[in-house]
């Protein structure tokens, strides 16, 4: 099954493509299903070319620190982000984001191997294909450290409850 890539764009001109007018200033989502065929190879080809990255199938996050004299390696988590004009513009908001929960997750839990008849169970790390490559599921153990932990976790869900996302108003008819 084809994924649609959904974009979120500004015309900087007034211009007609296919039946639909776009005026000057005017955003429009679009969603294109052509492009991710291509776009996936791309990117996979970049983060894995050798002459940019030493080894390129290994994971070694040592590479971005530049560490035994060598020089960094160019960071692939960029990549998701866009070139250019079309750049991201949120990229540095969802970085500090995503830093702030790994750091908060990893302050209050100990994540750690799922112990099974007292031997603990190997995690083996396996990826999906796909535009977005992401890790299979595999069983571990997370435990909040202590009462004092769990008292911080309730008051933080107290202060910001769940509350229902409004995806469904933004799903597209493809």
């Amino acid at each position: 099954m084809q994924q649609a890539r959904t974009t979120l764009t500004m015309a900087t001109s007034s211009l007609r493509a296919r039946s639909w007018y776009r005026t000057s200033g005017a955003l429009a989502i679009f969603a294109s299903l052509q492009c991710c065929p291509l776009t996936s190879p791309v990117y996979r080809a970049i983060a894995h070319d050798p002459e940019l990255y030493h080894d390129a199938t290994e994971f070694k996050p040592e590479r971005f620190l530049g560490v035994n004299g060598r020089t960094p390696e160019y960071d692939p988590h960029l990549l998701s982000f866009g070139f250019g004009r079309r750049i991201c513009p949120g990229q540095h908001l969802a970085a500090a984001n995503l830093y702030l929960a790994i750091a908060r997750s990893l302050a209050v839990f100990d994540i750690t191997h799922l112990v099974k008849n007292g031997k603990e169970v190997p995690v083996t790390p396996e990826f999906t294909t796909g535009i977005i490559s992401h890790p299979t599921p595999f069983e571990l153990s997370i435990r909040v450290r202590s009462p004092e932990h769990e008292k911080l976790i309730r008051a933080v869900e107290k202060s910001y409850p769940w509350e229902k996302s409004h995806a469904e108003e933004l799903q597209l008819k493809i």
